[in-house]
């Protein structure tokens, strides 16, 4: 689905479509100081530095390296969902090409709730540094939500792209942060009519990110959404169904030719026995 409109509001449909997502972010990363953007009236927390000779990531059998991280509240919404207060971008490159895959953030209201977890929003975000800092893999790879299905589309509106650029979505994730940026501005959301696609698997972390191309199938779900229970799924395969068809033609146009010549013989027979 292409769209010249951001940000969204979108509705999902029971169709899944099978687009691996992977994703590697093996290195350290140096990135930039914060730097606020604003892109048609609306603002975007900046933090660049990646990579260029390692692929992190692969969607859709394009690979990418990471690029850096974008925090906005300028974000799409899916199903209504508005309990999370930001979006954070992961930007991929390849070339001229970008990706962006957006995981939504909730704002920890608990502001006495004093955990050992790493709050990864505040830590990159919310310090006025002025030098560069160098953040580990393993930050950037916890960011990814676990056992979370995505969705796609393309739009040329994101961050003034003037080309269409695949969006992943993530609908839900576990990030949760302290730091509340009262003074980014954002944009009315456009209304979609047509539904997002869901991912058919999760996203995973490898250990290794191939540029090889894999094929893409599309799944259907048959259930009704109201019934619980087992997913069942229709793979969809336009040349194999041919090839089908064209067996069958052939195996029902051979027991065709042997019923002839049985019937030829038995007549044959028939007429001699009568002289």
């Amino acid at each position: 689905m292409e769209l010249n409109t951001y940000p969204n509001n979108f509705k999902t449909d029971a169709i899944y479509e099978d687009k691996p997502l992977l994703y590697n972010f093996d290195s350290t990363y140096d990135l930039t100081p914060t730097t606020t953007k604003t892109i048609l009236n609306a603002d975007y927390l900046y933090k660049t530095g990646g990579n260029q000779k390692m692929n992190n990531i692969k969607f859709n059998d394009k690979t990418y390296y990471f690029n850096g991280l974008i925090l906005t509240k300028n974000k799409d919404l899916i199903d209504d969902v508005v309990d999370y207060q930001y979006i954070l971008y992961i930007e991929g490159i390849d070339t001229l090409n970008y990706i962006y895959i957006g995981i939504p953030v909730k704002l920890e209201t608990d502001t006495s709730n004093n955990t050992n977890e790493i709050d990864a929003i505040q830590l990159l975000f919310e310090e006025d540094e002025t030098d560069t800092v160098n953040i580990s893999s393993d930050l950037i790879n916890e960011l990814m939500p676990i056992n979370e299905y995505y969705y796609d589309y393309k739009t040329d509106k994101i961050f003034n792209a003037n080309k269409f650029t695949p969006v992943i979505l993530f609908k839900n994730s576990t990030l949760k942060t302290k730091y509340n940026n009262t003074s980014l501005k954002i944009n009315k959301t456009t209304n979609v009519n047509i539904p997002l696609v869901r991912s058919k698997d999760y996203c995973y972390q490898s250990s290794y990110i191939s540029p090889n191309i894999g094929s893409n199938k599309i799944y259907i779900d048959c259930q009704p959404v109201e019934l619980l229970g087992e997913e069942n799924e229709i793979q969809v395969s336009g040349i194999n169904s041919y090839d089908k068809v064209y067996q069958f033609m052939e195996l029902g146009i051979g027991f065709i030719f042997i019923f002839i010549i049985l019937k030829i013989i038995l007549n044959f027979q028939k007429s001699k026995k009568n002289q």
